[in-house]
């Protein structure tokens, strides 16, 4: 290994965590690959295109819990769309007239980033209602969660979006809600409705969790569509328990080889920095990596802060003009990450 890989991994900031979704898909090691068991990734794509229900995906902040969510709906089936809900920015997600108005706004918004080009091609299929286009053909730039959607739903979309301008759709009565579902169906595509950002309400008070985890249940009886939710470790609770028993929980795991699974992880990180010829070894020794599976096991099974500790000891070690990740980079990587207060 020479000191220029360790710089190319560093000018690429190779092992620095990231909150976007859209990213994590592609950074994300499966667990089932990491465990050798088909009980989280391909578990959850069986449960949403099967018969509708709520899954749960339970973990620890840094988990995991979002990458898995991500990767899952990057691999579903062109038959299903995955939307994204934000949560993290209502003031009260366990309003469930808020987050039945909220899922509707994130849908309706998808033809928002639409190019001139593109409009002027719905508009053109609008005309008639007679496309051109081969059946189910695509329009590009339109998505939701990473699915492509089909020209025809965009025009439905779109037609949603100017009603909920209008205020024509009563979303206090989950109608809206019902009325979005639909348009999907008619289309021959399922929703996948995807509550993922629940990080945000690590800090707030217990009954928050609770509330929305409440109105959570409420959208899962009413509505014809899988959902996909993140549940913190510290969300757990009475509703909790109400949820599950009607849907599916599906706990991250706490990694019981963690010195083969990281190896992995950095293998992985290799391959996208485009250093295929690479091996683990010769980027990270084996005391740097029985020291990161202790911080792993310290932490609880944080993933994220891993990658953190990581991207430290890398820049560290680029410093150094050092050509293999040690133990003394890791110790580094370690006392820059590690929280404060």
């Amino acid at each position: 290994m020479s000191a220029k890989h360790l710089l190319a991994l560093a000018a690429q900031d190779a092992f620095r965590p990231t909150s976007r979704f859209d990213v994590l898909a592609g950074d994300h090691v499966p667990f089932d690959e990491l465990t050798g068991r088909d009980r989280y990734e391909r578990l959850l794509i069986n449960r949403v295109t099967g018969p509708e229900g709520v899954s749960l995906i339970f973990g620890a902040t840094g988990s995991g819990k979002t990458s898995l969510i991500s990767w899952a709906c990057h691999h579903l089936p062109e038959s299903h769309v995955a939307l994204r809900v934000p949560v993290a920015a209502l003031e009260d997600p366990g309003d469930v007239k808020v987050l039945a108005g909220t899922m509707i706004v994130a849908a309706v918004r998808a033809t928002a980033d639409l190019t001139d080009e593109q409009r002027t091609d719905l508009s053109a299929t609008a005309a008639d209602r007679v496309s051109t286009r081969p059946a189910g053909a695509l329009v590009s730039g339109a998505r939701l969660g990473g699915a492509m959607i089909p020209a025809a739903l965009t025009l439905d979309l779109g037609a949603l979006h100017q009603e909920y301008e209008r205020e024509d759709l009563p979303v206090d009565r989950l109608h809206g809600l019902d009325r979005l579902v639909s348009v999907f169906v008619a289309r021959e595509k399922h929703l996948v409705l995807v509550l993922e950002d629940t990080d945000a309400m690590a800090g707030g008070p217990g009954e928050q969790a609770e509330r929305f985890l409440a109105a959570v249940l409420v959208l899962a009886r009413e509505l014809d569509a899988p959902m996909i939710v993140a549940v913190q470790e510290h969300h757990r609770g009475a509703m909790y328990d109400r949820l599950r028993q009607e849907g599916r929980e599906i706990a991250i795991p706490l990694l019981s080889e963690a010195g083969h699974a990281l190896r992995r992880i950095v293998s992985h990180r290799l391959h996208r920095a485009e250093l295929d010829g690479v091996a683990v070894e010769e980027v990270i020794d084996d005391q740097a990596v029985t020291a990161l599976v202790s911080v792993y096991d310290e932490s609880g099974g944080n993933l994220r802060q891993i990658l953190a500790v990581l991207q430290f000891a890398l820049d560290h070690a680029v410093d150094e003009q050092a050509e293999l990740l040690t133990f003394p980079h890791i110790r580094h990587g370690i006392q820059v990450a590690r929280p404060t207060g």
